[in-house]
């Protein structure tokens, strides 16, 4: 079994706001912010190249350890997740396991 994501490296907090699709007429929302906590965040850049044009963006990536990570929440993509006064959109939920869960890796644009 892969031991869990050491405390020491888990040393942000976000707050998550978890999409709501309102399938009921009343549109789009979020459900109330919850704060997360023993998270890391890291910036991500990457390179994209078509024939015509070269786009370089920066994306972040939030880890989320099923053992020290709190709450536990649902992530959900295009969710919201503001850190450091920056907010980012949840694009990609990549859950990983061991033998079970272990922790998600999640892209944020």
């Amino acid at each position: 079994m892969i031991a869990p994501i050491p405390l020491y490296l888990l040393i942000h907090t976000v707050t998550y706001e978890e999409y709501q699709d309102n399938s009921d007429g009343y549109g789009e929302g979020y459900k109330a912010p919850v704060t997360l906590r023993n998270v890391r965040v890291e910036p991500v850049s990457s390179l994209r190249r078509s024939n015509t044009t070269e786009t370089q963006t920066f994306n972040s990536m939030l880890f989320f350890d099923m053992t020290h990570s709190t709450p536990q929440v649902n992530f959900v993509e295009k969710s919201k997740v503001t850190f450091n006064g920056q907010e980012m959109v949840v694009s990609k939920v990549n859950p990983m396991y061991s033998l079970k869960l272990h922790h998600y890796e999640i892209e944020l644009t």
